[in-house]
């Protein structure tokens, strides 16, 4: 049908269609603050939605190798915000940018971490497992790091972000699994690829919706949203690029998907839990650090698939 056409083809360009998202959210400013009050709603859709469609078996699979996944998981989410805090420290970054990049060190990789991971090629059950088990145990890393360890300036107690962390992502779990209990095992797949279209369709609400007030302000301070933006091209990359190196061992594959979700962080469920709570510098750095998130896997695509199939053939050779 047309519809399944239409679906299967959003789902297959995701990585265009969410760049463009943005900057519509940019360019349209009525349709942005119009959407707005999705905010929150589609950042627990999208959970939702990538919970429902987690790969079980992939995940069971690398639960087999729980000393992978404990090293991936400290690193991304003990390790991580620690580094950032001495780096932004040591730069002296001001206070609101400073805790925004924690708290971007501190997030788990972004839902869309394994449809990324399977248009670059990359380990897709890996970056599963990291999605599922960072975004489980965020709520109880996240308080922990942030705001009693590194002490962050923001308007919101340990205990009441650690509940609404607690809601997003456990809700999340709850319903994705109770529909795929109520979902027939015939008709899953067929559902799933339209979740699929439903995860990209909500991403693209969220990527207009947090554009809300980024426009007015570009116009008043253009210097200063640059620099937030330019920020946020940097963290995410240095972020891919340490990552990848630090995980070399494991190779090319592996470690490039451990780069991929080290750069790419959920900033869309702190910024959920944080709603109404901290100030608008922050939340602005939250808006534009969605940029790279959606540009950069088009453009560093190439380069992953190069650098993948430089190893295989390494690989190959030795054999």
């Amino acid at each position: 049908m047309m519809i399944d056409r239409f679906l299967i083809l959003l789902a297959r360009h995701a990585t265009t269609v969410l760049a463009t998202g943005v900057f519509v959210g940019l360019m349209l400013p009525p349709l942005a603050a119009a959407m707005r009050p999705l905010l929150v709603p589609s950042v627990f859709v999208l959970l939702c939605a990538a919970f429902y469609r987690l790969d079980w078996g992939a995940v069971a699979g690398h639960v087999q190798r729980p000393i992978l996944i404990a090293v991936v998981a400290v690193w991304l989410l003990g390790i991580m915000p620690i580094a950032m805090w001495l780096v932004v420290d040591a730069l002296g970054v001001s206070p609101a940018l400073a805790s925004a990049l924690v708290l971007m060190a501190s997030a788990p990789p972004i839902i869309s971490s394994m449809p990324f991971a399977q248009l670059l090629r990359l380990d897709v059950p890996l970056a599963a497992v990291a999605v599922f088990v960072g975004t489980l145990i965020v709520p109880i890393t996240i308080p922990i790091m942030a705001l009693n360890l590194l002490g962050l300036e923001i308007d919101i107690g340990s205990l009441e972000l650690m509940l609404r962390l607690v809601l997003l992502a456990g809700g999340a779990v709850a319903v994705a699994t109770t529909l795929r209990v109520a979902v027939p095992a015939a008709r899953r797949e067929p559902v799933g690829r339209g979740v699929d279209a439903l995860l990209v369709v909500f991403m693209v609400v969220f990527a207009i919706a947090i554009m809300d007030g980024v426009t007015a302000t570009l116009l008043a301070r253009p210097a200063f949203v640059f620099a937030m933006i330019g920020s946020a091209f940097i963290a995410n990359l240095g972020l891919q690029a340490v990552g990848a190196c630090v995980f070399a061992a494991l190779g090319a594959r592996q470690a490039l998907t451990v780069g991929l979700i080290n750069g790419n962080r959920n900033m869309a469920l702190i910024l959920a839990a944080l709603a109404g709570s901290t100030e608008y510098d922050m939340l602005l750095f939250f808006a534009v650090g969605q940029i790279p998130i959606y540009v950069l896997p088009a453009l560093l695509g190439p380069l992953y698939r190069w650098l993948c199939e430089r190893a295989d053939r390494r690989f190959s050779n030795r054999e």
